[in-house]
């Protein structure tokens, strides 16, 4: 039985031929719901995009529809969803880069489940499952704040921001209501990350949590690299604009940085592998 309403999927494809089926199949392997993919080249140069074509004519189904839309030149990954947001019409939308994967067949399900049943929630994450370039699991992320909660406390999950490395969900893990994300952003459309963890905590709507590994993300040769030294910086500049924004205060600000200066994070400035989906 297919659950009424509509899950609209965005995807921005870059040069991603080598896992653009994998993803697409796992879209399309989804059961139980409406799937509306919206799959977005930006400015590609490889085949990517016709293997996507060809996945959907292989794998066609009346549950999922299909729109490809073609960037003549790059326009980076912002205004590539952006604009898929811009076009979406369903109910609810959830962000899959080229390279990852829904992990199982009732991945869109169970989020949506969890809107359904509690109409006071905007957005919900699940646990991710790290895959290498041969879709192998490296291990499943947890999340020692959220102690067996579904809908989670805002000022737990807020210090755990501050005082944590990594967002607590990437961008592929979480669904959110088109009407909370229309409701919050006022036509903004590029406010993903950070930017939306920071609007839903100032919001009145609540966060929930399925402690289930829904989500697989991809790691491999083919992401950004970048210094320790950019990298930290661009953390710095993440953790005081959370807290500015919630109101924290300069004091807090501060904490939160100088305690991962404390740790130790600073090391010494070697380049380490940062995934092209931090670079927004």
């Amino acid at each position: 039985m297919i659950r009424n309403g509509t899950v609209s999927v965005i995807t921005g494809l870059y040069n991603g031929q080598r896992f653009i089926a994998e993803t697409a199949k796992s879209i399309f392997q989804q059961q139980g719901i409406g799937v509306e993919w919206i799959l977005i080249d930006d400015g590609s140069q490889d085949n990517g995009l016709r293997t996507s074509q060809q996945i959907a004519e292989q794998c066609a189904s009346e549950s999922v529809s299909v729109h490809f839309l073609k960037h003549e030149a790059n326009q980076g990954i912002k205004p590539t969803y952006a604009e898929g947001v811009r076009i979406a019409t369903g109910e609810f939308f959830k962000i899959l880069d080229h390279d990852d994967v829904l992990s199982r067949p009732d991945s869109l399900l169970r989020q949506t489940t969890i809107l359904d049943e509690h109409p006071t929630v905007g957005l919900v994450f699940s646990r991710t499952t790290l895959i290498n370039s041969e879709g192998s699991s490296i291990k499943v992320k947890r999340y020692p704040f959220v102690d067996g909660k579904s809908i989670l406390d805002k000022p737990v999950l807020t210090a755990n921001i501050l005082f944590n490395w990594r967002l607590p969900f990437i961008h592929g893990s979480f669904m959110t209501r088109r009407s909370t994300f229309d409701e919050l952003y006022r036509g903004r459309t590029q406010h993903f990350d950070t930017e939306l963890l920071v609007d839903m905590l100032k919001s009145e709507k609540d966060i929930a949590y399925l402690d289930e590994p829904l989500f697989s993300y991809r790691i491999h040769e083919g992401n950004y690299s970048r210094t320790t030294e950019e990298a930290l910086a661009e953390f710095y500049r993440g953790r005081r604009y959370i807290a500015e924004q919630l109101g924290l205060g300069r004091i807090l600000q501060e904490a939160s940085v100088l305690y991962w200066k404390s740790m130790g994070v600073l090391g010494d400035l070697k380049t380490r592998v940062v995934s092209s989906k931090e670079r927004k």
